[in-house]
């Protein structure tokens, strides 16, 4: 009998570690927001580091999605070596002073970064004492300048504590939405935008009953933001383990609207896939969504004849470009500046990176320019 039972528990084991099914596609975009426990940390999280690095590893290996937002990664050196792992994927992580940290892994043969920065700085407090909305913006390689793809990872304040601190936990969620909506609004009106990660509270109704949703200022504003995982919340699809509330979630502004493909957003059940997930590897599920997104011209080759130089340029240098016309240039902080002043170099330029887009016929380019 002991021998069959352990028969029958490595059969199971081995069950579990079956392959995952891919959740991204060809010809469309694929995004996922995941929160890894404290990924890195050797004192809080899972036990063993090792266990969930592989774990989290097979994950991102298999669901070949194309963008992460993750949340709760302690450790950058622990990140670093996870994109070092992973063939063709880049990762950026948050410039937060703060144990967990959220960052963005994203498919380097699709995108190209222009920028990344922490927005809402002014608002500490309501954004978890300083874990602030982390902004990527991306556009496809060859692409359009248009389809700038504005990328915001969040991790709002956890419901912890007493009633007390359960109930500031909740006005605080409220007020990062409030903040959140007049920001994109502000900032982002026209721009494809994607806000994604653990907002740690549902749509429907709140996490700290009897509240309602701390949201509801950007779920009545539904003709410019809708959540994903609207449906999931309805059909009580829990996005921890053992939980029926979805708190990590995926909303979009208008402009993604009718790219979202139906019923495209759900959770990877990895409990099926990896033995003793929620022990192992994190208590969150990846919650993923596809889109309809035109990658132009993804498949022209890297060497067309774009001749973008000196660069490094010197400060009082002229920038010289052959077979294309600069329309576009970003600095590292995310501000647009205007290309022609930028080409005199009496007027805007600094020393640092930029990223500068280039028309060539009737497609953009992006490259990156260091000013010294």
């Amino acid at each position: 009998m002991r021998s069959i039972a352990l028969c029958i528990s490595i059969l199971f084991t081995t069950a579990l570690q079956a392959q995952i099914p891919s959740y991204g596609s060809a010809n469309q975009l694929d995004v996922a927001c995941w929160n890894i426990k404290w990924f890195g940390d050797l004192n809080n999280g899972p036990s063993d580091e090792t266990m969930q690095f592989n774990n989290a590893l097979k994950v991102f290996r298999e669901t070949n999605v194309d963008v992460w937002g993750l949340s709760e990664i302690s450790d950058d050196a622990t990140f670093s070596r996870m994109i070092d792992s992973l063939s063709g994927y880049q990762g950026i992580i948050a410039p937060i002073n703060q144990s967990q940290k959220t960052a963005l892994m994203y498919d380097t043969s699709l995108f190209t970064v222009l920028f990344n920065k922490l927005v809402i700085t002014d608002k500490s407090y309501d954004f978890a004492s300083g874990r602030f909305p982390f902004e990527v913006a991306m556009v496809p390689k060859y692409g359009n300048p248009n389809d700038t793809l504005i990328i915001i990872v969040l991790h709002l304040k956890a419901n912890v504590g007493n009633a007390s601190d359960k109930q500031k936990s909740w006005e605080r969620r409220k007020n990062a939405a409030g903040h959140l909506k007049t920001y994109i609004s502000q900032t982002h009106s026209t721009k494809k935008v994607v806000v994604l990660g653990d907002f740690n509270d549902d749509t429907d109704v709140s996490i700290y009953s009897p509240n309602p949703t701390p949201f509801d200022t950007l779920l009545n504003d539904a003709s410019n933001y809708k959540f994903l995982t609207i449906g999931l919340s309805a059909s009580n699809t829990g996005s921890t383990v053992g939980r029926t509330d979805m708190i990590d979630h995926q909303m979009v502004s208008d402009e993604l609207f009718n790219a979202y493909i139906a019923n495209s957003c759900k959770i990877m059940p990895l409990q099926n896939y990896i033995t003793s997930y929620s022990s192992t590897t994190s208590d969150h599920y990846p919650v993923t969504a596809s889109y309809n997104y035109q990658f132009v011209g993804i498949d022209q080759p890297s060497t067309i004849s774009l001749f973008i130089y000196p660069n490094p340029l010197k400060f009082n240098e002229k920038l010289k470009i052959e077979n294309g016309k600069l329309i576009g240039v970003f600095d590292l902080n995310g501000k647009e500046l205007n290309p022609d002043l930028f080409l005199n170099v009496n007027a805007i330029r600094k020393p640092g990176v930029y990223a500068i887009q280039i028309e060539l016929n009737g497609s953009v380019y992006h490259r990156k320019l260091l000013v010294q």
